[in-house]
C-alpha cells in the first residue's frame, strides 16, 4: 500500500484523479448537471469513498460493489474509488431484465449495491434475500451515498487489483456473461486511444454511453489520462457548443495521418506498452510505475498541494 513518503504513484485507475490533483487541482473534472466539481475535489471524494467502502460496508480487497442507475457524477466516483481500495466495480445494465439481473447480483455477490432513484424499486427487488446493503444515491434510503463520503476517511491508494470491473455482456444467447476487464488494459487502452482521436488536455467530452457497457468501463480510464480532461453529464448535451466538447468531435488532422490505422494502432500499443513517456505525446499520465510521481509528507489521503512535483513525466 501506498504512503505519504513510499516515494512513486504509479497510474492506475485508483490513482487517476490523485495524479490530475497534483498538476491541475482546480479544473473541472466532471459537470453533471448544476453539479461542478474539480480534480481536487474529485480526489477528495473518491479517496472518502474509497475509505467508507471498507469502513461502513467491510468490504476487503477483491470485493465485488455493484451500481443500477444513470451516469451521474457518482458513477465515476464508484469507479475511481473502488479501483483505488483494490474492489471490483460492477455496474448493471438496466435494460437487463429483472431475472437477468437477479441472476448478476447472485454470481458476483457484491457487498453492496448503489443506486439512483430511478431505478430504487428495481434494486431493492435484487438485494432481497442477500447480504448485500442497499445504498442510496440521491435519494432517502437507510444508508446514502452521502453518508458514506461524510463517514469515510481519505484512503491511501493500494497496489492495484488485476481486474478492475466486471462487464456483462447482453444481446447474446443464454444469460449475461461477465467480462474480466484488468487495469492494465484499460490503462494502455486509454493511452493509445488518447493519441489516437486525439483526446488532448483540457478537452471536454460528453459521457453519453452507458456505464454498464464495455465503452463506459473504458471511459473512467481515459477521462484524466489526458491531464485536465472534463466529464460532461447527458443532461449537459445542449450546453456543448465548442469543438472540444466532445471526445469524438472531428478535429484538424496531421498530414500524415491517412496511414492505415490499425498499424498506427499497433505502434500506439507497443509505445503505451513500453512505458514510453511524454515523447510526441504531451499531457498523457506516465503508465510505467517508476515514472510516477512522487507525494509530499502529510496526513494519508489528503488532497496534494498544488504544483507540479519531482518526476512529473507529462506537461501541459
Amino acid at each position: 500500500m501506498l504512503t505519504d513518503d513510499a516515494g512513486p504513484v504509479p497510474l492506475s485507475l485508483g490513482t487517476i484523479a490523485e495524479l490530475n490533483a497534483w498538476s491541475v487541482p482546480e479544473l473541472e473534472a466532471v459537470v453533471d448537471g448544476a453539479r461542478r466539481v474539480t480534480w481536487a475535489e474529485l480526489h477528495d471524494r473518491t479517496a472518502r469513498l474509497a475509505g467508507a467502502l471498507g469502513a461502513k460496508l467491510n468490504a476487503s480487497r477483491g470485493d465485488r460493489v455493484a451500481f443500477l442507475g444513470m451516469n451521474c457524477l457518482e458513477t465515476i466516483e464508484l469507479f475511481h474509488a473502488t479501483a483505488r481500495a483494490g474492489l471490483l466495480c460492477v455496474p448493471l445494465n438496466e435494460r437487463l431484465s429483472p431475472a437477468e439481473l437477479r441472476a448478476i447480483v447472485e454470481s458476483v455477490e457484491p457487498v453492496a449495491l448503489l443506486c439512483t432513484a430511478s431505478h430504487a424499486d428495481l434494486a431493492s427487488e435484487l438485494v432481497s434475500g442477500t447480504p448485500a446493503v442497499l445504498v442510496g444515491v440521491a435519494f432517502p434510503a437507510p444508508l446514502t451515498y452521502d453518508d458514506l463520503l461524510m463517514a469515510g476517511r481519505p484512503m491511501p491508494a493500494v497496489e492495484p487489483e488485476p481486474v478492475s470491473s466486471i462487464c456483462f455482456t447482453s444481446g447474446t444467447t443464454g444469460r449475461p456473461k461477465g467480462v474480466l476487464m484488468t487495469q492494465r488494459a484499460q490503462c494502455l487502452f486509454a493511452r493509445v486511444q488518447a493519441e489516437l482521436e486525439p483526446i488532448r488536455p483540457r478537452a471536454r467530452h460528453l459521457y453519453v454511453r452507458p456505464i454498464a457497457v464495455a465503452p463506459g468501463h473504458r471511459m473512467i480510464a481515459w477521462h484524466g489520462i489526458s491531464q485536465g480532461t472534463t466529464s460532461r453529464g447527458r443532461a449537459d448535451h445542449e450546453r456543448a457548443t465548442g469543438p472540444h466538447d466532445a471526445a469524438d468531435a472531428p478535429g484538424p488532422r496531421e498530414p500524415g495521418a491517412a496511414r492505415p490505422v490499425l498499424a498506427r494502432v499497433h505502434r500506439l500499443w507497443r509505445r503505451a506498452d513500453d512505458g514510453a513517456a511524454a515523447e510526441g505525446s504531451p499531457g498523457l499520465l506516465p503508465v510505467r510505475p517508476d515514472a510516477g510521481l512522487r507525494r509530499q509528507r502529510g496526513r494519508a489521503g489528503a488532497v496534494p498541494v498544488p504544483g507540479r512535483p519531482p518526476g512529473w513525466a507529462g506537461g501541459l
